[in-house]
């Protein structure tokens, strides 16, 4: 987890040191992350003309797919999507 955390500040000096948040989600952080799973990375700022997707390499890493959005647009997402606070075990078929 380290190893993420060293690799978000990075990415947060280095190619969006204008955003106002970053952080990871997805597969990754869930912990069902596999080697070949991407980082989901979630780019914020508090204003932007427009969201786009970010995907890249980043040296010997896993491939990165950047969401980079305004506060805006995520705060209507958060009240959008419904969110699963915990995990469900799988039923039996």
């Amino acid at each position: 987890m380290d190893e993420l955390k060293s690799l978000i500040a990075r990415l947060h000096n280095e190619k969006y040191p204008e955003a106002d948040v970053i952080f990871l989600a997805g597969s990754v952080i869930r912990g069902e992350g596999t080697k070949t799973s991407d980082l989901d990375i979630v780019v914020i700022y508090s204003s932007i003309p427009n969201a786009y997707r970010d995907s890249y390499r980043d040296g010997d890493s896993p491939r990165q797919s950047a969401v980079v959005l305004g506060f805006e647009l995520f705060t209507w997402y958060l009240n959008m999507v419904p969110f699963q606070h915990e995990k469900k075990a799988p039923e039996n078929p």
